[in-house]
């Protein structure tokens, strides 16, 4: 069974299930679907705790671009646009388990790019985490990892191109995907600290470090890793759903298309 993709309509073909067992039922933290009318300035968080979210420079919905089951995503200049909600407990990751797990359409590569995180904006020390790219190669930064060293790195993130990047913990086990392609691993002890939420920028770097590109679906889930084992799976369908569905044993989460 573990070969097959299900969807309540059926199969839709081959496929690596992600290795998981959960009970019960488990919200999303932050969902930033990037859904709306081109050029619309209103960017909601569809997650049950329907966060405020600030938006910075001409940050805006565009129909431009977008992924597979998407009309929409949210557009960044890589000068001035980024999104930012203010810290809050609820998507604090801390010692936990959690996924991440976004699209983004990079235009351009920068020496450095910021995607998501939740960075301790001092510019010295890493308290929290962050997702970025150099020079096209995706890199995830965490707790007391100086800013010039990445914790798991690998993996192009193409030009023009949707790419769907998932990070998760489980126990002290970090994993980080392109695609549902697993790219690395590795372990720590450390926890995060409480940071405002950022999206296409940091504020400990320059404004140079900037996403330029489109983001969409972007979601954070406090609390449970969806994705354990060091093995490709297939990413959901979109839009990405808010609530995990319940009652799911090993092998069987393929069960639900929008997950």
């Amino acid at each position: 069974m573990s070969k097959y993709h299900l969807t309540r309509q059926g199969f839709l073909g081959s496929a690596t299930l992600p290795n998981i067992s959960r009970t019960g039922s488990q919200d999303a933290a932050v969902l930033l679907l990037g859904s709306g009318t081109n050029g619309s300035t209103t960017i909601i968080d569809s997650s049950v705790n329907n966060f405020t979210v600030n938006r910075f420079g001409s940050t805006q919905i565009s129909t431009a671009q977008f992924p597979t089951g998407m009309s929409s995503s949210i557009l960044f200049n890589g000068t001035t646009d980024y999104l930012s909600i203010n810290a809050n407990t609820a998507f604090n990751i801390n010692s936990g388990d959690f996924t991440i797990e976004l699209w983004v359409y990079p235009t351009v590569n920068k020496s450095f790019s910021s995607i998501i995180g939740a960075w301790a904006q001092t510019g010295v020390t890493g308290d929290n985490w962050l997702i970025g790219s150099t020079s096209g190669n995706l890199e995830f930064f965490w707790n007391n990892f100086s800013n010039s060293s990445r914790f798991l790195n690998g993996g192009t993130l193409s030009l023009n191109t949707w790419t769907a990047v998932a990070v998760t913990r489980t126990g002290n086990t970090f994993r980080i995907w392109r695609n549902g392609t697993f790219i690395a691993s590795g372990t720590s002890g450390n926890n995060s600290g409480t940071a405002p939420l950022t999206v296409a920028w940091y504020g400990s770097f320059t404004t140079a470090n900037r996403l330029q590109g489109y983001i969409s679906n972007v979601r954070i889930i406090k609390g449970l890793s969806l994705y354990t084992a060091s093995s490709n799976y297939t990413p959901p369908s979109l839009p990405l759903a808010n609530n995990v569905p319940a009652t799911i044993s090993n092998n069987i989460y393929g069960l639900y298309q929008n997950y």
